[in-house]
């Protein structure tokens, strides 16, 4: 979005989605960060589940999930 924008012209609708890539990019270092805090203690252990849907195939190539 950022690169369409910008090639058309509209540099602040530009900025905007950047600033929600940034803050997207922000969130994630948070999340792991909150983790690394609760899993740095003694005797701690920690499971992550996964799932993946892709509405009309059983394919996950392209899922978000990945």
């Amino acid at each position: 979005m950022v690169y369409i924008c910008e090639r058309l012209g509209l540099h602040e609708v530009a900025q905007y989605w950047n600033s929600v890539v940034d803050l997207n990019d922000y969130q994630k270092i948070r999340l792991s960060q909150k983790i690394l805090n609760i899993v740095n203690k003694p005797s701690f252990t920690i499971a992550v589940f996964g799932a993946s849907f892709k509405q009309g195939t059983s394919d996950v190539r392209d899922a978000a999930s990945m």
